[in-house]
């Protein structure tokens, strides 16, 4: 059963979604944003950038 929320982007990724699922050949992101200090963005894309640069 699916309730189409009515936007066709939304829609469509969890279309995409449900079928990527049943094959296994995907990996999960963390999109959701949870900063140490929220008045600092851009410090934290500098530290995201460090922390990728090093591995």
């Amino acid at each position: 059963m699916f309730d189409s929320v009515g936007f066709a982007t939304e829609d469509f990724s969890a279309l995409r979604y449900v079928q990527l699922a049943a094959t296994g050949l995907y990996s999960e992101l963390d999109l959701i944003a949870d900063p140490d200090e929220p008045r600092d963005l851009f410090g934290m894309l500098l530290r995201m950038q460090g922390n990728i640069a090093a591995h």
